[in-house]
C-alpha cells in the first residue's frame, strides 16, 4: 500500500471517529412500565376511595385516571395546522365542531409541535414511545427497525387488547406481529394520492359502522394512518386542487368515524408533522413542525362539554395551545389506563384531563415515570448534570410537576439532538398497511384507509362495541400534499377536506367509552417540506375527543370563540401523547417514556393529580434504570421531592425532566473529537505530501473504506500516533522533492473556503463564494504563462484573448445557472426563486404555460449537450467505424433524448388524463433510457475503443464527411506519392473518446433522476467543465480545485442545500413503481436518491478523467486518420495513466480538505445556536459525499484502466504488424 493510500486510510478513520463522537446516539432501554399502585387512602378518588375494592383489587393510579375503554387514532400524515383551522380549508370536521356549542363531542385541538427531523418513521416512533429522535436518524427513514424500547403499543399487547391498524405500513415494520388486524400499504409512492386512502377508507367506515351498531367493538385501539395529504403534499404542494381534493376526503372520513363515535372511544386526529408551501417535509422550518392533534370523545348523558375555540366564526393558529408530540404518549397512555411507556419524555396535557384532582395526578405519575426513567437512563450513559430531582417538586400542585416534566423535556431534547431510532415489529391484531415514501401519491393510502375507518367506526356505532381497544389510523395523504404541492396548492385542500370529512365521520360513530385522538406527527412549511426544526415543522395539532355520557359536563378548551388562533392552544409536546393516551385507556405509561402527560384531558382535579403522579412514577423508574446502562445527569430530579398531592408539583418535575434530558443527550465525546479532527489534519498533511511522490499506485478504495471503519472504532489514542507517524514519513520522502513548482494558490484558496465553514452566513449563502473562487482560480492560471515581455505590441494577444473569452463566458455561464437556484429558508424573504422546483407533473393546472417553458428550456439543454458530445466525437473521427459500439455512441444517445423528452412530455399531462394511464405509459420512456443506457454501457466496456481501420480507397470518403480541410489537403498530396498503407480513425483521441463516449452514455439516466427543471443547470455545468478543460492544464491542481468547485456548484443550483428538507426524494420513483423498496429492495430507490444528490460531483469526475486524457485531441485540427508511430502513441498512453493519477488523487485531497473543515467547524462551534440547523447537516452531507466521491474515482478508475489496457493492447499489436 502506497504512502498516498495510507495517509487516505487514517484520514477516513478518523472521520469515522469524529462521526463516532459527534453524532452521538441515544441508548434505547428495553424496559417496561408498570402502572404504580394506589394508596387507597391518599390518592382517594373514583375507584381508589372504595378502599375494600381497591385494596382487594390492587387498583393502580393509572385504573383511576383511565377514562376510555378504546381509541380509534386516526393519523393524516403531514397534517399541516393551517389545514385545521384556515377557514378556506377544506377539512372543516375539527373547527366546525369547536364552534359548535351543540356537539355533542368534547374535544381538544392542540397545535401538535414535532421534533426535527420532521419524517414519518421518527414522528411515528415519537408518538408512540414519547422519545424524541437523535440527529443520525434524519435519514433512517429508508431503513425501518422493530422498536424495543416501550410504548403505549406494547403496553396494550401486555394487557392482550386487541390492536387494529391500517394505512401507512410503517406501523407493521416498526411493530411487527403487534396488531390483531393489519391493512398495510406501500408508502413511498408520493406520486399515488389515492390507493392508500381509498383502500383505508371503506375499512374504517364499515369498523366504525360496526362498533356503532354492535355497542361495542373487537378492537380496544384502532389506527388509521392516511398518506394521501402528505402525497399530495410532495407532489403538488399544499395549495394544489388535488390537496383540496384529499383534504376533503380525510374530512368526509373523520365526520364518518364522529357520527359513530361510541361514550367509551377516545377519538384522536392528529398529523405526523407539517409541510412547506411546496409540500415538503424532513427539515425543522415552523411549518413542516406545526401539525395538529384533535382528542375527542362522546359526552355521556349529563355530561358537560369541553372544547377549545367553540363559538367563533374564524379560527387561527394563534387561538390554540401548543403541545409536543411526546407530550401524547403520556396523555393517551393514561387516558386508556396504561402506564406510562418507560422511556416516555412527553408531559400530559392536563387540559385533556377533568377536574384538579384527576389532573394533578396525571402529572404525579408522570412525574414519577420520567424520574424513574432518568435514573435508569443515568445507569448506562451519560446526562446532563442539570437534570431536575422530583423530590424537588411541591407535593399537590400540579404546576410543580408540568414544570419538573417541561425541564426534563427540553433538557433531554438538546442532549438528544443527535438523533436515534430503533423501530419495532409485531403488535398490532389487525393492519392494514401501505407503504409511506411516495410523496407523489396523495390519495393510494387516504383511499384506502379512509373507508377502512368508516367501515370500522360504523360497526362500532352499530354494535355499541368493537372489536378493537385501539385503532390507530394514520393518514398520509396530507403529507404528501405538502411535499408535492406545497401547503397552500389545491390539493393540499383536496386532502384536508378528505380528513375532514373522516374525521367528521368518525365523530358521528363515536361510542361514549372511546377516546378520539386527531393528531399530526409534524407540521410543515409552505412549501410542504417537514425533517427539519423551524416552527411550522415542528408545530402540529393534537385532538382529543370522546362523546360525553348522560349527565357528563362537556369540556373544550377555547369554546365561544368566534376566531380561533394559534395563540388560544396550548402547546404539549409530542412526547407527552404517550402517557397521557395510555391512562385516559387504563395502561401503564411506557417505560422509557418521557412524555408528560395532558393534565387537561383528565377530568376533576383529583383525576389530574393522580395521572401527573402516575406520569411521574414511570419517569421516575426510567430514568433510575436509564442510569444504569448510560451515562445520565446526576442532578437528574428526584421524584422523592415532589410535594404528594399537588398537581403542580408533578408537573415542575415532569417538565424539569423532559427540558434537562433534551439538552444533556447532547453531550460530546470531547476527546474523540479533539483526536479526530487532530489526526485528520495530520493525515491531510500527508495526503498532500504524497502527492508529490511517484510511489502512489492504484487504490483498493473499498478495502480502504472497511479498514478506515475498523481503526475508527478502535482506542482512539491508536489513530493519532499512527497518522503522525506516517506524515512524518511522507514528508521525509518529500524533502528531495522541488516544490517550486508545485502551487500554493489553489491550495491555499481551498484551505480558506474549508475554514470558511465556522461561518453559518457563509453556508447558507455559499453560490456567490464559490463563483469567485473559480474566477480567482481560472483568473490566476491564465495570466500566470504570460509575461510582460509577449505583451508587447508585436507579440500575440490572440492566446490571452480567447482564455480571457473563456474566463468571461465561464462566469456568464455560472451567473445564468444561479436562476436555478433554491432558496433556504434561513436566506429569509429577499431570497427570491426564478423557478418551481418541482417535478412538471406537480405543478397545479393553472400552471400550462410555466410547465410548457420548463419543457422547451429543458428539452433544448438536453438537446445541446447531446449535439455537443456527438459534433466533438464525429470531428475526432471517433464516430466513422460501424461496430458495434460505434453504433452504440452513435444512435443511442440520440434516441434516449428523445426518450427523455417524451417522459417529460407526459408529465406535462392534467392531473385527470395522466392518473389514467398505466404504469408502462407513465414510465416506460423512463425504463428505455434505463435499460438501454445500461446495454450501451456494458457494450462499451467490453470493446471500449472507438477506433476503425479503414484501407485507403476508403479514406477519402471518411474525409471528405469530416469536413477536416487540413486531413483532406494532406490525402491530396500523399495521393500524388506512393500509395499509403492501411489507416486507423480516431487513434489520436481513442483514450479521450472512450471517457467522452462514457460520460455520454451516462448523462441520459443521470439527467433523468436530477429531473426536468434540472436539466439546464446540468447543461450549464456540463459546458462550464468543457470551458474548464481549455482554461486550464491537463494536470493542473488547478483543475482538480476548480473541478470541485464546480461539482459543488452544481449541487446547489440543481435544487439541493445540506439539509434534509431538501432532498429530492422523488427521484425514488422516478420511472419505477412506488413500492419498489418493499417488493425488492429498499437499496434501489435509496441509491436512486444518492445520484440524484450527487449528480453534480459525477459529472465533474467524468470530465476530470476526459481532461486527463487530454481532452484537446478531441478538437478538429489534427489528422483524424493516425498512421504515426506506434512507439510515440504507446508512451503518450503511459503519460495520461498518469496524469488521471494526479488528478483523481488531487480531488480526493481537495474534497478531503473540504470534509475536514466541516468537522473543525462543528467541534469548535458544537455548542453554537445552529449547530445542528446548519454545521452537522453539513457535516453529513460533506461525509455522504466524500464516500461517493472515492467510490465514483474507483469506478471511473477501472474504466480509465480498462480503456487505457485496450488502447495499449490495440497499439502493440499495430507496433508488430508494422
Amino acid at each position: 500500500m502506497s504512502l498516498f493510500h495510507l495517509n487516505l486510510l487514517l484520514f477516513c478513520a478518523s472521520v469515522f471517529l469524529f462521526y463516532r463522537s459527534f453524532l452521538l446516539k441515544r441508548v434505547a432501554l428495553v424496559n417496561k412500565a408498570d402502572c404504580p399502585a394506589g394508596n387507597c387512602v391518599k390518592d382517594c378518588f373514583g375507584s381508589l376511595c372504595d378502599v375494600e375494592n381497591c385494596e382487594r383489587n390492587n387498583v393502580t393510579l393509572c385504573d383511576s385516571l383511565k377514562r376510555f375503554d378504546r381509541a380509534i387514532i386516526i393519523i393524516i400524515d403531514a397534517l399541516y395546522f393551517g389545514f385545521v383551522v384556515e377557514r378556506s380549508s377544506p377539512f372543516k370536521v375539527i373547527r366546525k365542531s369547536l364552534q359548535d356549542s351543540s356537539s355533542p363531542l368534547t374535544s381538544f385541538l392542540f397545535r401538535f409541535r414535532a421534533d426535527p427531523p420532521t419524517t414519518t418513521l421518527q414522528r411515528t416512533k415519537a408518538l408512540t414511545t414519547g422519545t424524541f429522535p437523535t440527529f443520525i436518524d434524519a435519514g433512517s427513514n429508508f431503513f425501518n427497525y422493530d422498536i424495543t424500547e416501550d410504548s403505549w403499543i406494547h403496553q396494550f399487547q401486555r394487557k392482550r387488547s386487541s390492536i387494529w391498524v391500517g394505512g401507512d405500513e410503517i406501523w407493521e415494520t416498526l411493530y411487527p406481529g403487534a396488531f390483531s388486524k393489519a391493512w398495510s400499504f406501500p408508502s413511498f409512492d408520493a406520486f399515488d394520492l389515492d390507493t392508500i386512502d381509498r383502500s383505508l377508507i371503506p375499512l374504517v367506515r364499515q369498523h366504525m359502522r360496526e362498533q356503532h351498531l354492535r355497542g361495542g367493538s373487537d378492537w380496544d385501539v384502532y389506527i388509521a394512518h392516511f398518506l394521501g395529504v402528505d402525497h399530495a403534499g410532495h407532489r403538488h404542494g399544499r395549495s394544489h386542487p388535488e390537496m383540496d381534493r384529499k383534504l376533503r376526503e380525510m374530512n368526509e372520513m373523520v365526520s364518518n368515524v364522529v357520527d359513530h363515535l361510541g361514550e367509551d372511544t377516545l377519538l384522536v386526529v392528529m398529523g405526523d408533522h407539517g409541510m412547506t408551501a411546496s409540500g415538503d417535509h424532513g427539515g425543522d422550518t415552523e411549518d413542516e413542525l406545526n401539525t395538529a392533534v384533535w382528542l375527542a370523545w362522546r359526552r355521556k348523558t349529563g355530561e358537560e362539554g369541553r372544547q377549545m375555540g367553540t363559538h367563533r366564526v374564524r379560527l387561527t393558529e394563534a387561538d390554540f395551545s401548543q403541545v409536543s408530540q411526546v407530550d401524547f404518549v403520556p396523555t393517551l397512555s393514561l387516558l386508556l389506563g396504561l402506564p406510562i411507556p418507560f422511556s416516555s419524555l412527553g408531559k400530559v396535557i392536563p387540559e385533556v384531563f377533568e377536574g384538579d384532582q384527576n389532573k394533578l395526578l396525571a402529572l404525579k405519575v408522570n412525574a414519577q415515570q420520567v424520574s424513574e426513567f432518568l435514573m435508569e437512563y443515568a445507569k448506562v450513559d451519560r446526562i446532563s448534570q442539570q437534570l431536575p430531582s422530583l423530590e424537588a417538586v411541591v407535593e399537590g400542585r400540579a404546576s410543580s410537576y408540568e414544570l419538573y416534566l417541561s425541564t426534563v423535556q427540553r433538557l433531554c431534547r438538546s442532549a438528544w439532538a443527535t438523533f436515534d431510532q430503533t423501530l419495532y415489529p409485531g403488535a398490532f391484531s389487525k393492519a392494514w398497511s401501505f407503504p409511506s415514501f411516495d410523496a407523489f401519491d396523495l390519495d393510494t393510502i387516504d383511499r384506502s384507509l379512509i373507508p377502512l375507518v368508516r367501515q370500522h367506526m360504523r360497526e362500532q356505532h352499530l354494535r355499541g362495541g368493537s372489536d378493537w381497544d385501539v385503532y390507530i389510523a394514520h393518514f398520509l395523504g396530507v403529507d404528501h400534499a405538502g411535499h408535492r404541492h406545497g401547503r397552500s396548492h389545491p390539493e393540499m385542500d383536496r386532502k384536508l377536506r378528505e380528513m375532514n370529512e373522516m374525521v367528521s365521520n368518525v365523530v358521528d360513530h363515536l361510542g361514549e367509552d372511546t377516546l378520539l385522538v386527531v393528531m399530526g406527527d409534524h407540521g410543515m412549511t409552505a412549501s410542504g417540506d417537514h425533517g427539519g426544526d423551524t416552527e411550522d415543522e415542528l408545530n402540529t395539532a393534537l385532538w382529543l375527543a370522546w362523546r360525553r355520557k348522560t349527565g357528563e359536563e362537556g369540556r373544550q378548551i377555547g369554546t365561544h370563540r368566534v376566531r380561533l388562533t394559534e395563540s388560544d392552544f396550548s402547546q404539549v409536546s409530542q412526547v407527552d401523547f404517550v402517557p397521557t393516551l395510555s391512562l385516559l385507556l387504563g395502561l401503564p405509561i411506557p417505560f422509557s417514556s418521557l412524555g408528560k402527560v395532558i393534565p387537561e384531558v383528565f377530568e376533576g382535579d383529583q383525576n389530574k393529580l393522580l395521572a401527573l403522579k402516575v406520569n411521574a412514577q414511570q419517569v421516575s423508574e426510567f430514568l433510575m434504570e436509564y442510569a444504569k446502562v448510560d451515562r445520565i445527569s446526576q442532578q437528574l430530579p428526584s421524584l422523592e421531592a415532589v410535594v404528594e398531592g399537588r398537581a403542580s408539583s408533578y408537573e415542575l418535575y415532569l417538565s424539569t425532566v423532559q427540558r434537562l434530558c433534551r439538552s444533556a443527550w447532547a453531550t460530546f465525546d470531547q476527546v474523540g473529537i479533539f483526536v479526530a479532527v487532530l489526526s485528520s489534519c495530520i493525515s491531510l498533511t500527508g495526503l498532500f505530501a504524497s502527492l508529490r511522490l511517484d510511489n502512489a499506485g492504484n487504490p483498493p478504495w473499498w478495502a480502504l473504506i472497511l479498514l478506515a471503519v475498523a481503526l475508527g472504532s478502535v482506542a482512539s489514542l491508536i489513530l493519532l500516533p499512527v497518522a503522525i507517524i506516517t506524515a512524518s514519513v511522507t514528508l521525509a520522502k518529500l524533502t528531495s522533492v522541488n516544490l517550486a513548482t508545485y502551487r500554493v494558490l489553489p491550495w491555499s484558496l481551498c484551505l480558506l473556503y474549508a475554514f470558511s465553514f465556522t461561518s453559518n452566513s457563509l453556508i447558507v449563502s455559499e453560490l456567490p463564494v464559490l463563483r469567485t473562487l473559480v474566477a480567482v482560480t481560472v483568473t490566476s492560471f491564465v495570466f500566470s504563462g504570460f509575461s510582460l515581455s509577449r505583451l508587447l505590441p508585436d507579440s500575440s494577444w490572440k492566446p490571452l484573448v480567447l482564455r480571457l473569452a473563456g474566463l468571461l463566458f465561464l462566469l456568464g455561464l455560472m451567473r445564468t445557472a444561479e436562476l436555478f437556484k433554491k432558496c433556504r429558508e434561513e436566506e429569509g424573504p429577499d431570497c427570491r426563486e426564478t423557478f418551481v422546483h418541482k417535478p412538471l407533473a406537480s405543478l397545479a393546472p393553472h400552471l400550462v404555460s410555466y410547465k410548457q417553458t420548463i419543457l422547451v428550456l429543458s428539452s433544448v439543454s438536453l438537446i445541446l449537450v447531446t449535439v455537443l458530445k456527438y459534433w466533438l466525437l464525429q470531428r475526432a473521427g471517433n464516430l466513422s467505424g460501424e461496430t458495434l459500439q460505434h453504433l452504440v455512441v452513435r444512435y443511442l444517445p440520440p434516441t434516449n433524448t428523445v426518450a427523455v423528452i417524451s417522459f417529460w412530455s407526459l408529465q406535462c399531462l392534467p392531473t385527470p388524463l395522466w392518473t389514467r394511464l398505466t404504469f408502462w405509459q407513465r414510465n416506460g420512456f423512463a425504463l428505455w433510457v434505463y435499460a438501454s443506457s445500461l446495454v450501451g454501457l456494458i457494450v462499451f466496456l467490453v470493446k471500449p475503443l472507438l477506433v476503425s481501420r479503414q484501407k485507403p480507397e476508403n479514406r477519402k470518403r471518411s474525409l471528405l464527411l469530416s469536413r477536416n480541410v487540413r486531413a483532406i489537403y494532406s490525402e491530396v498530396r500523399d495521393s500524388l506519392g506512393d500509395p499509403a498503407p492501411p489507416v486507423v480513425m480516431g487513434l489520436r483521441s481513442a483514450l479521450p473518446a472512450s471517457l467522452l463516449a462514457v460520460s455520454f452514455l451516462l448523462f441520459h439516466p443521470l439527467v433523468l433522476l436530477a429531473g426536468d427543471l434540472h436539466s439546464t443547470p446540468l447543461f450549464l455545468l456540463t459546458l462550464s467543465l468543457f470551458l474548464a478543460c481549455f482554461l486550464l492544464s491537463e494536470t493542473s491542481c488547478e483543475f482538480c480545485f476548480v473541478a470541485l468547485l464546480l461539482a459543488q456548484f452544481g449541487f446547489f443550483v440543481t435544487g439541493h442545500h445540506a439539509t434534509f428538507s431538501s432532498i429530492q426524494w422523488e427521484a425514488a420513483f422516478v420511472g419505477l413503481p412506488g413500492d419498489i423498496g418493499s417488493k425488492v429492495s429498499i437499496l434501489i430507490p435509496g441509491l436512486m436518491v444518492l445520484i440524484n444528490t450527487e449528480v453534480s460531483s459525477i459529472l465533474a469526475i467524468l470530465w476530470l478523467a476526459i481532461q486527463a486524457s487530454s481532452v484537446s485531441r478531441l478538437l478538429p485540427g489534427g489528422d483524424v486518420s493516425e498512421v504515426g508511430n506506434s512507439t510515440v502513441l504507446l508512451n503518450q498512453v503511459e503519460e495520461l495513466c498518469g496524469n488521471w493519477k494526479s488528478l483523481s488523487n488531487g480531488f480526493v485531497v481537495f474534497s478531503a480538505v473540504k470534509l475536514c473543515g466541516t468537522m473543525i467547524s462543528c467541534a469548535v462551534l458544537r455548542r453554537h445556536l445552529m449547530v445542528w440547523k446548519i454545521f452537522a447537516p453539513r457535516f453529513i452531507f460533506e461525509g455522504v459525499s466524500f464516500i461517493s466521491t472515492l467510490f465514483v474515482v474507483f469506478l471511473v478508475s477501472r474504466v480509465f484502466k480498462r480503456a487505457s489496457n485496450t488502447l495499449l493492447g490495440f497499439l502493440r499489436t499495430l507496433e508488430k504488424r508494422s
